[in-house]
């Protein structure tokens, strides 16, 4: 047993019957005391002591949450948790909760049917460093984020989030502190949406103990028992990176949760030979001359013991009572009631973290044009990894790049497709099994090789699903090839490297890297720009542990040691994540991965991602819905939904078709107007949309809406302004073929005009930015008395059926000839700029 360690019971005598009977009282105890203490009827019947697991009490729910109020504003909320200590100890799980810079909106007065969505922003990434791009490239990105955000129907809040990231290892207190906030959010805003965490925050670790029995063979105090059944109550690390914790809202995570370091009992038995050939039932006892007990430590995790067992010594042997149904502690609310009760995601939770793949190399294992050369050294250049603030920055802006190039759908038609992979020793095609119609036609590389990879990594796919057997650092891609072939489709000078001689040469003729998909062959490909072209992708990746941040599995503390630090921590993770490399090195936008070593596939994936308005984070929530309306999963599978976590932005959807109103400039490829072309509303769009639309260096002449300046800048970054067009141009000139970036702005200043009849007739009034309670409208056109309404773009306003701006808002980004529900109720109001 791994990290385990036999233990001697001193025998005692026990009768059978006894304990049989007082086991059967306990089963006949009401289920809210049963499932607290499922041992305790059986020890004080036989007048015993049963060792039970040594752990500490949980962390219990805080006494010093801010109480929220009626009618606060969402700062106000917020703000409430600055200097937030959950537990009292004197250290501070939330430092402050702020908005950022750019989130200009006086006030936010979320209500029932506000679509809030939550971006928290790592307090530390809005810091400036040396680089090529500032903090001001990062928020005109966030801003562009943000705007389309709105347009998709959301009301997102920018957070500049300081939580605790120092060196003692409370990773699942600080996340409880941050569900805390959620938590209240839901309370004002029962609507709230979920989240999306760009940077680096805690994550949870779950450990759980069930009752199961297995067969095969087994090794129990160094003997090997062959074609065997036995008893198996194990805790295990199910998964050490988990969102479940953040997304379920009503279940009792907090009373779960064990900081410090704790022992728990472990057991797996053989029951004799004359035991009944069903075992475990309830009530049922066993006699087990063969076992072994170990206590395995953990700590910094949550811990979901579902062992409903009772066990005693009986002479030399063991008696035990088990209950293959699980205790399900974690499962509140109305989650309880299902079939099969799980904690089900109440909001949606997603990560954009590129801090632990963004790492350099020494400048003296490099050449000229930043790729890995043959070096001397006593030591292998793959240890000489540094993190660093400038590239995760980097690969931060470009993911938001490719982030809006999908919104505004810079995408070739050849990319409306799904691609597939199937290595040569994983079976499963099941991934996308009832796709093919939702997510359109399906490219499969069946049986693939490493340049087969290579190939599917490049061919344009919105949706690229991976199925091969994988551990947390990679993807194993069997089968042979020629290094000719591999050199010719990634351009060699790979980032690993292998000792030659004196010297170490980069290579992937490596028997630690030739059939493996991971950060050497990921960092080459982006480091020679081999999948530019390839588009923005979603990805579904189905082997084990990919969105794992350790090895090996089934663990302990002392034996695993990315669990035994803080997230901040640079042990923690590492920039061989694989999912994480997939995400930012592979053109992801969001990646559906799992954390643990298993073989389950997430249902109704495709029907959920394809349906209309269907987002990546339906997948998830489809998956967990599913499930919990299966009532015949077994013990070890009933819980799977929360091994899986997103990666990227789980509110992007597969199509994010402009409206007509909202493209103001056409890009074409060629004079007149002609060639290949493409719609975009306002904006910064950065090289990166050019390549996957009509192309980098492409542009020839450009169509204008009126009001508004296309400025074409010669390089990427909006560098060298090479000329503004404020009306249709059909040839560019000097610029022609030579645009690499271009902001599409307005070149008046707009604004809100509030109409009293439907149809934007009857009186009327214009407002700029502002604040507008009810005296404005009593002044203008008039209280309770607003029909329809013009938003210049650039402008949103926020519309209130109450004065001092409660009840609602409704959301208002373009012109609404009509205000439906809406209609002559409206007493306050706010319009900004988003750009």
């Amino acid at each position: 047993m791994n990290g385990s360690t036999s233990h001697r019971i001193t025998p005692r005598t026990l009768n059978p019957r006894t304990l049989a009977t007082a086991t059967r009282a306990a089963e006949l105890t009401p289920p809210t005391i049963r499932r607290s203490a499922p041992f305790l009827f059986a020890a004080l019947a036989i007048g015993i002591s049963l060792p039970l697991p040594a752990s500490p009490p949980p962390v219990a729910s805080p006494a010093c949450a801010p109480v929220p109020q009626a009618g606060q504003d969402l700062r106000t909320i917020l703000s409430g948790f600055n200097g937030y200590d959950r537990d009292r100890d004197g250290i501070r799980e939330i430092n402050s909760l702020a908005p950022v810079a750019f989130e200009t909106r006086p006030t936010l007065v979320p209500g029932s049917t506000t679509r809030l969505l939550l971006v928290l922003i790592e307090h530390r990434l809005m810091n400036s460093i040396a680089g090529t791009f500032s903090v001001g490239d990062l928020t005109d990105r966030l801003r562009d984020y943000r705007r389309h955000l709105e347009r998709d129907g959301f009301v997102p809040y920018f957070v500049d989030a300081d939580v605790y990231a120092g060196s003692q290892h409370q990773d699942g207190l600080t996340l409880l502190a941050m569900r805390d906030v959620f938590l209240q959010v839901r309370a004002r805003a029962p609507a709230f949406q979920g989240a999306v965490l760009i940077g680096s925050f805690p994550e949870a670790m779950l450990v759980r103990r069930w009752v199961w029995r297995q067969s095969g063979s087994i090794q129990i105090r160094g003997a090997t028992y062959s074609n065997t059944s036995w008893l198996r109550i194990v805790p295990e690390l199910i998964a050490s990176r988990s969102d479940i914790v953040l997304s379920d809202l009503d279940g009792n995570w907090s009373q779960l949760y064990h900081r410090n370091a704790f022992q728990t009992e472990s057991l797996v038995a053989i029951p004799n030979a004359n035991s009944p050939s069903n075992w475990p039932q309830p009530g049922q006892m066993l006699i087990c001359s063969t076992f072994e007990r170990s206590q395995p430590t953990y700590q910094d995790c949550f811990y979901i013991d579902d062992a409903n067992a009772a066990y005693g010594p009986v002479g030399s042997s063991l008696a035990v009572t088990a209950n293959p149904a699980p205790l399900r502690p974690e499962v509140g609310g109305l989650d309880r009631y299902a079939p099969n009760p799980i904690a089900r995601p109440d909001i949606m939770i997603s990560r954009i973290n590129p801090r632990h793949v963004g790492v350099v190399q020494n400048p003296l294992h490099l050449d000229t044009q930043g790729r890995p050369k043959t070096v001397a050294s006593t030591t292998s250049p793959d240890n000489a990894y540094v993190r660093d603030p400038a590239m995760e920055r980097r690969l931060l802006i470009e993911y938001l790049d490719r982030n809006l190039a999908h919104r505004v759908g810079a995408r070739k038609a050849s990319g409306q497709r799904t691609a597939r992979l199937r290595s040569k020793r994983s079976n499963d095609k099941s991934h996308l099994a009832d796709g093919r119609v939702a997510l359109g036609p399906v490219v499969d590389f069946d049986d693939a090789t490493v340049p087969d990879l290579v190939r599917f990594l490049a061919t344009p796919a919105v949706v690229k699903t991976i199925a091969a057997h994988s551990a947390w650092n990679e993807s194993q891609i069997f089968g042979t090839y020629a290094m000719t072939e591999l050199d010719a489709v990634t351009g060699g000078c790979y980032w690993h490297w292998k000792l030659s001689g004196a010297q170490y040469v980069p290579t992937y003729d490596d028997n630690t890297t030739r059939e493996r998909l991971g950060f050497p062959l990921l960092r080459t490909l982006w480091t020679n720009k081999k999948l530019a072209a390839s588009g923005p992708t979603f990805y579904l990746h189905v082997g084990c542990n990919a969105n794992d941040v350790t090895q090996p599995r089934k663990s302990t503390l002392s034996t695993t040691p990315s669990v035994n630090v803080p997230y901040s921590h640079s042990a923690y993770a590492g920039h061989v994540q694989l999912t994480e490399n997939v995400l930012f090195y592979a053109n992801g936008l969001a990646v559906l991965a799992r954390a643990k070593e298993f073989n389950d596939v997430p249902s109704g994936f495709a029907g959920a991602f394809g349906a209309a308005n269907g987002r990546f984070g339906d997948t998830l929530k489809e998956y967990a819905r599913r499930d919990s309306l299966d009532g015949t999963l077994g013990c070890a599978n009933y819980d799977r939904t929360y091994f899986w976590s997103i990666l990227g932005d789980w509110t992007l959807r597969l199509d994010h078709t402009l409206r007509p109103t909202e493209s103001v400039a056409i890009l074409h490829t060629h004079a007149g107007f002609q060639g290949h072309s493409i719609a975009l509303p306002v904006g910064r769009y950065d090289v990166s949309l050019l390549q996957h639309s009509i192309g980098n260096d492409a542009l020839s002449s450009v169509t204008v809406s009126p009001g508004f300046r296309v400025r074409l800048f010669q390089h990427d970054r909006f560098r060298s302004e090479g000329m503004a067009i404020t009306s249709s141009t059909s040839t560019l000139g000097a610029m022609n073929d030579q645009t690499s970036s271009l902001i599409i702005e307005p070149v008046n200043q707009g604004g809100v005009r509030l109409f009293q009849h439907s149809g934007f007739s009857g009186p009327s009034v214009a407002l700029d930015i502002g604040v507008y309670d009810v005296n404005t409208l009593v002044n203008t056109i008039g209280n309770d008395t607003l029909s329809s309404i013009t938003v210049q773009p650039g402008y949103i306003a926020y519309l209130f059926y109450h004065a001092g701006f409660n009840g609602g808002p409704l959301t208002v980004t373009g012109s609404l000839g009509s205000l439906g529900s809406w209609n002559d109720i409206v007493s306050s109001l706010v319009v900004f700029r988003i750009y």
